[in-house]
């Protein structure tokens, strides 16, 4: 309510626009179904009223440069990078992703199960450096095979179709991995992890506009009142 009474200024104004216009009453529409009080519901559809009076003064909107050039991505992504599309790219990244975070794992798992000294055959074998790293290197084990656990999962649901909980958690397995994963590798690998980790905070916001394209559930744009 405080966002709608604020925009509204520019009604005031006379420098409403269309885009202002449905903007708020989205913003209305949202108040008056969810209040719990009934004066905010009477206030918002009092604001719905005179938004959709005939002496309101709404002005056609202009887009931009910036606005216009984001029409057209906007176009193109619609035409081209259809749901499927973009499902498909989603399930090969979590894929991708997940095998590439278990690999690890259940590689050194594999070369240490012999092994009657785990600390001295890491060193070894280039992984750590001295003993003391061991711990640091254990928790990236750990945290890497619950990132690709949760990706690999996250994939899964969304080849049966089930896309709320998939990308959910997805976005939650993806952001543990920035966070997480990446700080912890980031300290054996310095600065040779940095490209990996754009192209996951790349994949990380496909999946966030997946979610904001297919997912969420669009308001109704309202009707004007004749």
């Amino acid at each position: 309510m405080y966002y709608a009474l604020a925009e509204l200024t520019e009604a005031i104004d006379q420098d409403l626009d269309t885009v202002e216009m449905h903007r708020i009453e989205q913003r209305l529409i949202k108040i008056k179904d969810n209040a719990a009080q009934p004066v905010q519901v009477q206030l918002a559809q009092d604001l719905l009223d005179f938004l959709h009076s005939d002496r309101l003064i709404v002005i056609e909107h202009r887009p931009n440069l910036l606005e216009r050039q984001l029409n057209r991505l906007k176009l193109m992504e619609a035409h081209y990078f259809t749901r499927a599309i973009h499902r498909g790219v989603l399930i090969a990244g979590m894929l991708l992703f997940g095998i590439l975070a278990v690999y690890d794992p259940v590689r050194v798992m594999a070369m240490l199960r012999d092994s009657s000294d785990p600390v001295t055959r890491l060193i070894q074998l280039a992984l750590i450096r001295s003993p003391n790293e061991n711990n640091w290197f254990v928790l990236r084990m750990i945290l890497q095979g619950l990132a690709g656990g949760m990706l690999l999962l996250s994939a899964g649901l969304l080849i049966l179709r089930q896309d709320r909980r998939g990308v959910l958690l997805g976005l939650i397995g993806m952001l543990f991995y920035l966070i997480t994963v990446n700080l912890v590798v980031l300290y054996f690998d310095q600065f040779t992890y940095i490209l990996a980790t754009v192209v996951e905070f790349g994949f990380f916001m496909s999946m966030l506009r997946y979610r904001q394209r297919f997912i969420i559930p669009r308001e109704p744009i309202p009707a004007r009142s004749q």
